[in-house]
């Protein structure tokens, strides 16, 4: 059998409640199970997860990474009652993946003879993924969730006392909504449908039941394969800084690879796991392999304390729409894979991302330029519309999250993931920090609470490599006449040709100051 890796994604809800109640109102998230019936065994290995926290709502996005080719999945989130489900973009991570992933620089050589080499050499770092895990089903098991709004008749009747809240199409997904409060009922649900669930899982699930959660299940509409699967994310009213862990455990595997981006109004750290920062001064640059031991210390790091140690890689005040310089002194600059053009940007980066992707219109290609005028605004980013898509006017010192959208390929629709994630912010004190881990299954028995970072000291992901070895030549005791940050490849070797020409001179000076003062005859005594 053939395995394959492949993306595919889900999102989960964020709960929403004080800070005070995260004992009782901690995230849900979607378990991974394979179907009963089905003979391959596919295995989750890592999640990204996008967060967005505001007084007003909480965001969750989410990717799972996985190994194997099930026929068919279904996904089973827990959620908090009156949570919605909505399709997102697959740009929205491809951007914050690319702009956070860490690069590592080599060190300046100053060389004796000026022949440092390529002073313009970086390692780029893309550290994995984060997340909720997802259910698996044979195709045969697949007639749960009803034909959208406009169907139903295929809906299998659950064992009572399971109530079907609502049926919905959502993009290319079925969706059922299902509530209970007897636990074992959800089991017997997903059993009754193919679903193999671990017996270690069972108490979770019944956990969630009593804490109030309904469930949301949902697959892919008949006709519809892997790669019409889209992003989608849940939106919950309020804000509760914690971040679904307990069911990941299901169909993963030793470790999980978890990335988990958090957009708020600060910087963001784990509250009930360890923190950790990989300071680039324990980098070591290897001259003769061209690349850095940044991966064997990320390693290190994430293994500490039974694998439950959470790396803060990157915290920025205002990247997504804001250029922002990076520790080297130049302004960064953002690419895609598919186009050399660099964009100033994180939003920018996520608007040119979505066209290539065809998730959004050409002809909307500037409307990242209407980011940059509300980069420095303290007003707060409001949704004035309802879900019957009535909209109200704002009120002064508010911002329409709608400027933050662009327009979709196909009529009526829209990017909007970054207007998603501003609502209920001030766009000049939003943060986006990265967070990475890879969790053991003990770590997976605690969902990930989320405080305030005590410092909100900025976190760069340009990192300088602090030592060095197999350098290709002898370095001079010379300490740099000339600092070369910001200056193109050209201007650094002009530089340094001036700065060698300009030390030949001195020698050359020194060199006639001894002949002449040997010339010269001695002064006689008085």
């Amino acid at each position: 059998m053939t395995r394959r890796l492949r993306f595919f994604a889900l999102s989960c809800l964020a709960t929403l409640g004080a800070a005070s109640a995260f004992a009782t109102d901690a995230d849900a998230c979607g378990g991974c199970f394979h179907a009963a019936d089905d003979p391959e065994t596919t295995v989750v290995t890592g999640h990204r997860m996008a967060f967005a926290i505001s007084p007003t709502q909480t965001v969750l996005w989410d990717q799972v990474e996985y190994t194997g080719s099930p026929q068919e999945f279904a996904w089973v989130l827990p959620i908090k009652k009156g949570a919605r489900l909505e399709v997102a973009s697959n740009a929205w991570f491809e951007a914050l993946d690319a702009a956070t992933s860490t690069r590592v620089v080599q060190p300046q050589l100053f060389c004796a003879d000026f022949g440092g080499g390529d002073f313009d050499n970086f390692e780029s770092t893309d550290s994995g993924g984060s997340g909720c895990g997802c259910f698996m089903m044979s195709a045969d098991s697949a007639n749960y969730a009803g034909g959208g709004t406009g169907g139903g008749e295929d809906l299998a009747p659950p064992p009572p006392p399971v109530e079907v809240v609502r049926r919905e199409t959502v993009g290319p997904y079925e969706v059922v909504t299902l509530a209970t409060d007897t636990p074992g009922v959800l089991t017997d649900w997903l059993q009754t449908h193919g679903f193999a669930v671990d017996a270690e899982i069972q108490p979770i699930i019944d956990q969630y039941v009593a804490e109030d959660f309904d469930f949301i299940a949902m697959r892919l509409a008949p006709g519809e394969g892997v790669q019409s699967m889209k992003p989608v994310r849940v939106l919950s009213p309020g804000a509760t800084p914690v971040m679904p862990l307990r069911m990941v455990a299901a169909g993963t595997g030793a470790n999980t690879a978890i990335t988990l981006y958090v957009i708020g109004e600060g910087r963001w750290e784990a509250k009930n796991f360890p923190n950790a920062k990989l300071e680039q001064a324990e980098v070591t640059w290897d001259f003769a392999t061209q690349s850095s031991d940044y991966s064997v210390l990320r390693s290190e790091v994430l293994a500490k304390d039974n694998a439950r140690t959470f790396l803060s890689s990157y915290a920025r005040q205002g990247p997504l729409l804001s250029p922002v310089q990076n520790s080297t002194g130049q302004m960064t600059r953002y690419m895609t894979d598919a186009s050399p053009q660099q964009y100033s940007t994180i939003g920018d980066l996520f608007v040119q991302t979505a066209i290539l992707n065809g998730e959004a219109s050409e002809f909307e290609a500037d409307c990242a330029g209407r980011f940059l005028k509300y980069a420095p605004s303290a007003d707060v980013v409001v949704n004035p519309c309802a879900e019957d898509g009535t909209c109200a006017a704002v009120e002064p010192g508010q911002i329409d999250a709608r400027d933050f959208e662009c327009a979709g390929v196909m009529e009526g629709t829209t990017l909007d993931d970054l207007a998603v994630a501003f609502t209920g912010m001030h766009p000049s004190s939003v943060w986006l920090t990265r967070i990475e881990g890879n969790l053991s299954r003990v770590a997976l028995e605690l969902d990930l609470e989320l405080q305030a970072e005590k410092t909100q000291v900025e976190v760069d992901n340009w990192l300088t490599a602090g030592k060095k070895q197999n350098t290709p030549c002898v370095e001079s005791a010379v300490a740099p006449l000339l600092k070369d940050t910001g200056a193109t490849p050209r201007e650094r070797r002009q530089r340094k040709e001036f700065a060698a020409a300009l030390l030949a001179l001195v020698g050359i000076g020194a060199a006639l100051g001894r002949r002449v003062r040997r010339a010269l005859p001695a002064p006689s005594a008085q």
